[in-house]
């Protein structure tokens, strides 16, 4: 009886044993699943852009949901630039791979390899926004997709021409939120620079302007409730979102701080 009761008792601590293990295994998953969906970047909403640094000069890519529509944009002459000041545009994330050669032909096939072999590019772009813009392109007719290109040798009034009418976004466009802009450091032209990202964006500037005196920390300040296009310039300038205290002529105060200098991406 001894014996019996031990081999039971044997087999149950067996058995809890096998149950802890997997449920560490479930709870090991389950955190990674939830912080790939957390530091997920692509909101499915409006535009988002991808630098890619591969063979030759980089590419852009550019997927809008509202459209339907995708966006390859060969450069010339920015070499390893960072194409969003290059640009003056949002750039979400960059994917570096040498061979890496992108087109309307072979769009599709090249994120689903960048999706097989993620280890193998060094990108910023998260596996799970890897899985959406796979399956975005896959369902996008070959009519939909454009090729473009721009050189930086061209005039730059040109390129922001054709740059304007490639990038912006359909609810920044839609919500018509007005916008000022104070340039709070020692550097000239920030504010202009500032006001031709936000342009290309399809954001509205009524206002540039330089402060008398510099500002440590760039800020957001939003007068009624934080709507998209708040949100996605935080986003896209690394900079603080605060409701406003004051009024102020415009829907949308952006300040350009001295903390910004260091990481500029306009």
């Amino acid at each position: 009886m001894k014996r019996k009761k031990s081999k039971r008792g044997n087999l149950r601590l067996a058995i809890a044993f096998v149950l802890c293990i997997f449920a560490l295994i479930f709870l090991s998953l389950s955190y990674k699943a939830f912080l790939v969906l957390k530091n997920s970047k692509y909101d499915e909403q409006d535009r988002f852009t991808i630098g890619v640094y591969g063979k030759g000069t980089p590419e852009v890519l550019s997927f809008s949901p509202q459209t339907h529509t995708v966006v390859i944009l060969k450069t010339d002459g920015f070499t390893n630039q960072n194409l969003g000041q290059a640009l003056e545009v949002p750039v979400d994330a960059v994917i570096v791979n040498p061979s890496l050669s992108i087109n309307k032909k072979n769009l599709t096939q090249s994120l689903l390899n960048i999706l097989l072999n993620f280890k193998a590019n060094k990108t910023t772009l998260n596996t799970f926004d890897s899985i959406k813009l796979l399956s975005f392109s896959a369902t996008t007719p070959p009519s939909s997709i454009y090729e473009s290109n721009v050189s930086l040798q061209s005039d730059r009034a040109l390129i922001e021409q054709r740059i304007s009418r490639l990038f912006n976004y359909q609810t920044i466009i839609f919500e018509k939120s007005t916008i000022e802009i104070q340039n709070g450091t020692d550097i000239s032209g920030l504010g202009s620079r500032l006001a031709t990202f936000i342009s290309n964006m399809g954001g509205d500037v009524i206002l540039v302007s330089t402060s008398d005196k510099q500002i440590s920390e760039s800020k957001i300040y939003y007068n009624r409730d934080k709507n998209y296009t708040v949100s996605k310039l935080g986003d896209a300038l690394g900079f603080g979102t605060v409701k406003a205290t004051t009024n102020s002529i415009a829907d949308i105060k952006i300040i350009i701080g001295e903390d910004s200098l260091g990481n500029l991406r306009f």
